[in-house]
């Protein structure tokens, strides 16, 4: 029933500027960047290395592994979204598919929305949590509050949406594909068949396991 309008979203995005499906990536990216700002705003520093940011107001500090954490947090998403994009845009090659790799990969980011919106829905309850739980006294609490401030009926709902959201990003993918690459539907789900298999791999094997 949704397929002809969001085949249709597809062959407007077609014509449209590049960065809009960028747009997409950099936000999901900045979600957790953004609740570990909030975690570390609640959470006493301990003896742990720091690394020093100069700003036009001071000096931040920040843990160093802390850091490198937001940093590779920041990364994992956009590192995803090319790696998906890419072995769809390598499978549909041997069916002859036509279009720029960089024209195809700004229309499959919009695939990712579902997960945005799952992603926002988690952040919600992150930072309505770490607001509403009272913050750890010492630095040996922080691991025992981040693990309540991840915990509650929001969280668990997560668990669920995620592979859901999953689902329906496939379906988008599949759609992208066809239109980006020109190639059929069936093609297009054979494409794409990887990334799924991928995405809810990691979900369950880092997430839940």
């Amino acid at each position: 029933m949704l397929v002809g309008p969001v085949r249709a979203f597809f062959e407007a995005e077609r014509q449209r500027p590049r960065w809009r499906g960028l747009a997409v990536v950099t936000a999901i990216a900045c979600t957790p960047l953004v609740a570990n700002l909030v975690l570390a705003a609640r959470m006493p520093r301990g003896d742990q290395p720091v690394v020093a940011l100069a700003t036009g107001t001071g000096v931040v500090e920040a843990p160093a592994l802390a850091l490198a954490s937001v940093v590779l947090g920041f990364a994992t998403p956009f590192l995803f979204w090319l790696l998906y994009a890419g072995i769809a845009y390598g499978i549909t090659t041997r069916f002859d598919g036509t279009g720029s790799f960089t024209r195809y990969a700004t229309l499959f980011a919009w695939g990712l929305v579902p997960g945005l919106v799952v992603q926002l829905f988690w952040l919600g309850a992150l930072v309505t949590n770490a607001t509403t739980t009272g913050p750890p006294v010492t630095p040996a609490e922080n691991a025992a509050w981040i693990e309540a401030v991840q915990s509650g009926p929001a969280m668990a709902a997560v668990d669920v949406l995620y592979p859901v959201a999953a689902i329906v990003a496939f379906g988008c993918w599949v759609i992208a594909t066809a239109v980006g690459r020109r190639v059929t539907t069936r093609q297009a789900t054979l494409a794409v068949l990887p990334a799924l298999a991928i995405e809810l791999t990691t979900f369950y094997l880092f997430v839940l396991g």
